[in-house]
């Protein structure tokens, strides 16, 4: 390994204190910029990978370590830094393109199905660029039980990951998101506050007892059928063309002025003993 890139390692050491350089190299955690470049330190350590980090230092540019308390060290001072002054990451938690977020894909499923959506494979690193302008993403029946990395997909606008293994979905960064579709899995909660541009939602089969779509008035389309909702407001969605909130244990129903009227907009009002389409199954509809 080249030793301007070990003396960062060994900087980390001192204020780890008890971590061995062995024990460093296969650890996730921690990253290094080299000039405008990022890599995972395991990455960075690995002999493989040696000719493409020395070829980085010849590139030129500053040398900084991140260690595992989220410091930032100057490699040739030895000292932290303030991370404004690292490029690419700011007080704010910016990074740069070419970040590698490998690591943030904690579930292997998810990380080989991004691995071939972006046409690479392991152990290449999985760059911020790699992903953060891709539109689409279809995860159907990969056997995923986490999206963590998720997030990186900022411009995402379609998420489809029906048929999975679920139990929560984090798409508070995903703010352009227009279609989400995640049928079929076992969420427990759905927050879709931050997601305004949502005009599509299928939650259809999962767990949930509350969903709020109260800041998504640009839905259109909205399928909560069989999960444990007890009651379901949908009277700031007012561009509603499609309800399904069937197969639930709904009591009360917050709905828009016509929405009992079945025939446009599609809606069943139906739990375990009660089934139809129209407001007289003892359920409340108020408008």
């Amino acid at each position: 390994m080249n030793k301007k890139i070990m003396s960062s390692v060994l900087t980390v050491l001192m204020i780890l204190g008890s971590t061995s350089i062995s024990a460093f190299a296969t650890t996730d955690n921690g990253s290094v910029i080299i000039g405008d470049k990022t890599f995972d330190l395991a990455y960075a350590n690995d002999p493989t990978n040696s000719a493409e980090i020395n070829n980085a230092i010849v590139e030129g540019g500053s040398v900084y370590v991140k260690d595992f308390s989220g410091n930032w060290i100057d490699n040739t001072t030895g000292k932290i830094v303030d991370a404004s002054v690292v490029p690419g990451e700011n007080s704010t938690g910016t990074i740069s393109d070419n970040t590698d977020i490998t690591s943030k894909f904690t579930d292997t499923n998810f990380r080989s199905a991004v691995y071939k959506l972006i046409g690479k494979t392991s152990p290449a690193p999985i760059l911020n660029i790699d992903v953060k302008n891709i539109k689409i993403l279809d995860v159907t029946l990969e056997n995923i039980s986490s999206l963590d990395g998720i997030e990186y997909f900022t411009a995402l606008t379609e998420l489809d990951c029906i048929s999975n293994h679920l139990t929560t979905i984090d798409v508070s960064k995903n703010t352009a998101l227009t279609h989400l579709d995640c049928t079929f899995n076992q969420l427990t909660t759905l927050d879709v506050s931050k997601n305004t541009a949502l005009t599509y939602l299928s939650c259809h089969a999962s767990q949930l007892t509350t969903l709020d779509v109260s800041k998504n008035t640009a839905l259109t389309w909205l399928d909560c059928f069989n999960n444990q909702l007890t009651t379901l407001d949908v009277s700031k969605d007012t561009a509603l063309t499609y309800l399904d909130c069937g197969l639930n244990q709904i009591t009360t129903l917050y709905a828009i002025n016509n929405i009992s009227n079945g025939s446009q907009y599609n809606v069943q009002y139906t739990d375990s003993t009660r089934t139809g389409t129209s407001d007289n199954l003892g359920i409340t509809i108020k408008k």
